[in-house]
Parts: structure tokens; C-alpha cells; sequence
């Protein structure tokens, strides 16, 4: 699939096959196509080549549109509607007569909030409000970009837990743009990078991420440290990298310690999506 806009392409022959269930991650930096590639699943914008399927029909079909919610960056409502009346406007224009508003709002967390005017809520309620206005039609998919932009870290560990458990306990395929990569670590299963309109990779997080660990020592001598470790070691700064496995890292620290090296620091680093997603869009050299 292919989309440009004028001289410029915002996806370049994109070919993707997203799994159902579970959370998959879109990652790219501003400008890689993700939100062009979210419109064009909610049938906001039409493909300049290619074509594009969602649960095995067309999105421009409206019976498909209908088992779609959709949160795309910042939310925006009338500010006199309270959230209960919000989401009942939104699930009667989808031809739900009787939507359980009150069920979301608990879900997202603003179950108190739900005769409240949308004029006073903080960015990270409106947020919430976003979510849950796009799971009062109950669908099979959920687009969400940039789901926890404004909140504060509990507010991000509580749209965690609910996105888990709409995967888990729901059965909702959630499809998740977010530049907090440990963030998107911890909650996605897979994950596809854009670079330029591009996919430079996908992959399955737990794949992606294993075995890229290495193991950063610090002690009082650093010079005596790269001695004992040998071939083993690389010096990092003021630091020396040991490529070991986890297993091994015990019986080495035991070792270092039992040969008079005074360790001052042990710890894992470059295992994380972030390392991975920065060597596969080129945006630094990783070690």
C-alpha cells in the first residue's frame, strides 16, 4: 500500500499482516506514516496504491466501520456536554439505543466524572474520555494514538492494566501508536517499525529484544577489572561491558569478588525496545 501527498509519500509500499488479538505496537518517529496509516484504516484517507483489508472486508464498508474504535491523537469534544452525555451522543449516532456509559467511564477511571462538564476536565481526563469513547460501541478492533499523552504515571500504569485486560478478558485487537518505548515494551506483544513510510521491521517484542542484554560492570580499578575479564570485557567509560548470560552473571560477580575486585556497580543495559528501535530507524549507532 502506497499513499502520497503531493511530492510527498507518506507510506512507501507498506505490506502488513497484523495478527488478531492482543496489543500490536506501531513505533515510528513524527513524520514515519503511522497516523497516515490509521487513517487509512479508518477510511479517513484512501490508498494511492495497493489496498487494505480489516477483518476481512473493506473499512469504507460501514458494517465494518462499525467494530472499529478509534482514538486518534488529542481528543476534542464539546466543552457543555458532561462525559455521560458525551459517550450516550456518541453510541446512539453508532445505533446503540441504550449504551452503558456509566460501565465504561469506570473502566477508563472516571467513574466520578461522569456528570461533569468535558469544559473542566484536565488533559489526561480527556484522554480517558477518548478511550472510553471508543470502546461505548464495543469493537472487535481499537486504533489508539498516543492513548496516555498528559497523563501522570499512575494514570499510564492504570491505561496499562486496561489495555491488558481488554486484550486478555475482552478479546479487543488493539493497535497502539506511542512513543514511550518502555512503555510499549511492557504492554505490547508485537510490534512494527516505520521509518520514512517504510517497515523496517516486526517482530514479536519478546524475539526482538532477546538476548540483546549485555552486562555493565563499574569498580574502584577499572584496569584491574578488564585484566581479570580478559578477552570478555570491552571498556565502556569509566565502565567494562561483559558479554555473558544472565545465568553466568552469579558466578562471575562471585569470582571478581573472590580475585579482590571491588565492585561498585553491575548492571543490565541495551536490551530494551528503545536500543532496538533506534538502530532499526538509523538514529544512533548502538554499541
Amino acid at each position: 500500500m502506497t499513499k502520497r501527498f503531493g511530492a510527498v509519500t507518506a507510506l512507501d509500499r507498506l505490506s502488513l499482516s497484523i495478527p488478531q488479538g492482543g496489543i500490536y505496537g506501531i513505533l515510528g518517529a513524527n513524520g514515519a506514516g503511522k497516523s497516515t496509516f490509521f487513517r487509512l484504516c479508518l477510511d479517513l484517507l484512501k490508498p494511492g496504491g495497493g489496498s487494505l483489508s480489516l477483518m476481512g472486508g473493506n473499512p469504507a464498508d460501514a458494517v465494518i466501520r462499525r467494530h472499529i474504535g478509534a482514538m486518534i491523537e488529542t481528543p476534542r469534544y464539546p466543552p457543555f456536554l458532561t462525559a455521560a452525555q458525551l459517550l450516550t451522543m456518541l453510541a446512539r449516532t453508532s445505533g446503540i439505543k441504550t449504551p452503558d456509559t456509566g460501565y465504561w467511564l469506570a473502566r477508563v477511571g472516571l467513574k466520578d466524572a461522569a456528570e461533569r462538564r468535558v469544559h473542566h476536565f484536565s488533559v489526561g481526563m480527556k484522554q480517558r474520555l477518548g478511550i472510553a469513547a471508543a470502546l461505548v460501541t464495543r469493537p472487535q478492533l481499537l486504533i489508539l494514538d498516543e492513548p496516555t499523552s498528559g497523563m501522570d504515571p499512575v494514570g499510564i500504569q492504570e491505561m496499562r492494566t486496561l489495555m491488558r485486560d481488554l486484550a486478555q478478558r475482552d478479546g479487543v485487537t488493539i493497535l497502539l501508536s506511542s512513543h514511550l518505548l518502555d512503555e510499549v515494551q511492557r504492554v505490547c506483544d508485537r510490534v512494527a517499525i516505520f521509518s520514512k513510510g517504510k517497515l523496517v521491521a516486526e517482530e514479536s517484542v519478546d524475539k526482538l529484544v532477546a538476548g540483546r542484554e549485555r552486562l555493565r560492570l563499574t569498580a574502584t580499578s577499572r584496569d584491574a577489572l578488564l585484566a581479570t575479564l580478559g578477552t570478555r570485557g570491552s571498556a565502556d567509560g569509566d565502565g567494562v561491558f561483559v558479554a555473558i548470560a544472565r545465568a553466568e552473571a552469579p558466578q562471575l560477580l562471585r569470582s571478581l569478588i573472590g580475585n579482590g575486585i571491588d565492585i561498585v556497580e553491575a548492571r543490565w543495559v541495551g536490551g530494551g525496545l528503545e536500543q532496538y528501535y533506534m538502530e532499526q530507524t538509523g538514529t544512533t549507532d548502538a554499541r
